[in-house]
Parts: structure tokens; C-alpha cells; sequence
């Protein structure tokens, strides 16, 4: 592990990463059609109990509907092929970084008539998980160097996803953190985001956040 700057930065991201954090970007069809895939999350409870689903972009729009009807998701029965991401980044190359650092997902295959989402006729009121943001304060960034984690802090909060006021609650707090870091280090740059719920235009796209996070090499030959 790194030697952390401070304390807070050494708990904010241990203590995230100990509590079992999704690290998909939740749902962000705007700016992933480039990809062949989206990233949608099935689960029970709470996030760290949930596996990523690839939907293709062919059907994004109709669950993008869904999800706008249902705050925070919905119930649902899901049909697809469980498999390694591995199996699937072999015929598209594009979705490596599917899944986030779990191994195993559902592919839903378009050619397939057999697998989709259906919704269910009955509702949760809970699906625990996390708003968080990854920053660095701006005095420390330079677009052209590439960041450790030990010169990021992972700004959350824990939440339900199916309680709006609960995610304005804990939206409020996050701001208040990043106030607490911005008032030792100065002005904060946003690297990445977890979701669309969480204000800010990131200035990392997803491959270069998890090229710093997992600590990625360059290959020599």
C-alpha cells in the first residue's frame, strides 16, 4: 500500500474499500456509447452483494425508461449467460474493464431471444450502496502525469438507492466532506464519479480510473 498523506485519505479509501463498494459507474449510457455494453448492476440488499450485467447498446433505451419510472431501479428478473469476463472480453475487447475488479457477470446476448429483463410487479425499499467521488486536490494534478492513490482521496457516503430523500441527505453530506479536504488542500479536481447522481464532469474517463486504481503497468514488449 502507499504512504498515505494524511490519516483521513489513508481511512477514506480503506475504510471504502473494506465495506465492499460496487466500483462499476452505475449507469452512464450518455457517455459509454463508444461501447458495445452498459453496465447495469442485479443484486439484493446492498451493492456488495450484486454482479454487473452487460446490456447491449440496442437495448439501453427501454431500461433507461424503466429506471427514470422506478427511482433508484426496480425489481426484476434478468436471463443471461453467467460466465468469467474473461469469456467475454475474448470476442469484444471493448468491455475489459466490465465488472469493475469482480470476475464473474451476466452477458445479455441481442442475437439471443431467450435473455432479457422483466420486470416484477412488486417493490423494495432498500438496495444499499455508495456515492462517491474520486479528487485530488488541484494542486497536485497535471494532466500529462498520472496520478497514485496516494494522491487521490475517495470522497462516499453510504445510501439507499431507493430512497430520494435519503440519496439528497447523503448527497449533502458528501459535499460537505470534500468542503473538509478542499478547506487542508485547496480547490478539488474531479478524477471520477460513481453515477449520474452525483454532480460534476469527471476529468478521468473510466479506463484511466481504473488504470490508477488497480495500479496498471505498461506493457515493455
Amino acid at each position: 500500500m502507499p504512504k498515505w498523506h494524511d490519516d483521513i485519505q489513508k481511512w477514506l479509501f480503506s475504510g471504502f474499500d473494506l465495506w465492499g463498494p460496487s466500483w462499476d459507474f452505475t449507469w452512464d449510457a450518455e457517455h459509454n456509447k463508444h461501447n458495445p455494453y452498459v453496465i447495469a448492476q442485479l443484486g439484493y440488499g446492498d451493492e456488495a452483494d450484486s454482479i454487473p450485467v452487460l446490456i447491449p447498446q440496442e437495448k439501453v433505451g427501454k431500461l433507461t425508461d424503466f429506471f427514470q419510472e422506478n427511482w433508484g431501479g426496480g425489481e426484476v428478473e434478468v436471463t443471461g449467460l453467467l460466465g468469467h469476463r474473461s469469456q467475454f472480453v475474448k470476442a469484444h475487447q471493448d468491455v475489459e474493464l466490465v465488472g469493475g475488479l469482480l470476475d464473474y457477470c451476466l452477458w445479455i446476448d441481442q442475437d439471443n431471444k431467450q435473455h432479457g429483463v422483466a420486470a416484477l410487479n412488486y417493490q423494495t425499499e432498500v438496495y444499499s450502496g455508495y456515492l462517491w467521488k474520486c479528487m485530488t486536490p488541484k494542486a497536485w494534478y497535471d494532466p500529462n502525469k498520472t496520478l497514485s492513490l496516494n494522491q487521490v482521496y475517495f470522497i462516499w457516503e453510504h445510501t439507499n438507492f431507493r430512497d430520494e430523500d435519503a440519496i439528497k441527505y447523503n448527497l449533502d453530506s458528501l459535499g460537505h466532506k470534500e468542503e473538509y479536504i478542499s478547506k487542508m488542500y485547496g480547490d478539488l479536481v474531479l478524477l471520477q464519479k460513481s453515477s449520474q447522481l452525483v454532480s460534476g464532469d469527471p476529468v478521468w474517463n473510466t479506463s484511466e480510473f481504473y488504470n490508477v486504481f488497480v495500479q496498471k503497468k505498461k506493457t515493455i514488449f
